[in-house]
């Protein structure tokens, strides 16, 4: 099985949205770790995503540096985000109320 984060260590605020992702019967997702961490599928759209944690500790170093390189240069965005909100808003989920 495939760990959640990088270089090892674990990523509480990844392993925690995808399993809140996958509650929704209507969102599939994938942790895939490189080059970003999910493919989410939704609503017949697939969106790559990158995950960070809220405290941005993580966005520095060589492993961020080559991050931002392949978002800037995939041909569709890649959200960067830090919360299961932030990524229900970028698959543009439409929650019922």
């Amino acid at each position: 099985m495939r760990r959640y984060g990088h270089q090892g260590k674990a990523d509480a605020n990844t392993k925690e949205i995808v399993d809140d992702l996958r509650k929704h019967p209507d969102i599939r997702v994938r942790f895939i770790g490189k080059p970003v961490d999910l493919i989410v599928g939704y609503d017949g759209v697939t969106t790559l995503i990158e995950i960070k944690n809220p405290d941005g500790k993580d966005l520095r170093g060589k492993s961020w540096e080559d991050q931002q390189k392949f978002i800037a240069d995939w041909p569709a965005p890649v959200p960067v985000c830090k919360t299961y909100d932030e990524v229900l808003e970028a698959i543009h989920y439409k929650r019922e109320v």
